[in-house]
């Protein structure tokens, strides 16, 4: 395969994944972010991983799929650290409405 044909493949894969139904596909749910990054990812990656093994690149090949698994790992994991934090952050504020809305009843009891 020459380099043409991965620059072509990726461009190609990248505009099918782009504009691939999803939401159809998924039953009216959207691709999650995580998802839709990998599948990005692996949309031009592949073709090129594909090419550096052909040609026998394979210590490029490691450090390629290396460094995708690290980067990927470091998104997957900031979504859940942000997801915790949004689950704290929800958290904090429903206690703090609980005390407002206890305020109210009591101040309202009194008069």
């Amino acid at each position: 395969m020459s380099a043409w044909a991965v620059v072509v493949i990726a461009a190609l894969a990248e505009g099918f994944l782009h504009y691939f139904p999803w939401r159809l596909a998924l039953g009216g749910r959207q691709l999650p972010r995580p998802a839709a990054y990998v599948l990005g990812v692996l949309g031009f990656a592949a073709p090129y991983a594909v090419w550096l093994w052909e040609r026998g690149e394979v210590e490029a090949l490691w450090a390629l799929v290396a460094a995708l698994a690290a980067a990927g790992g470091v998104v997957v994991g900031l979504y859940g650290v942000d997801w915790a934090l949004r689950l704290a952050w929800e958290r904090k504020e429903a206690v703090a409405r609980e005390r407002q809305l206890a305020q109210m009843v009591k101040g309202h009891e009194q008069a």
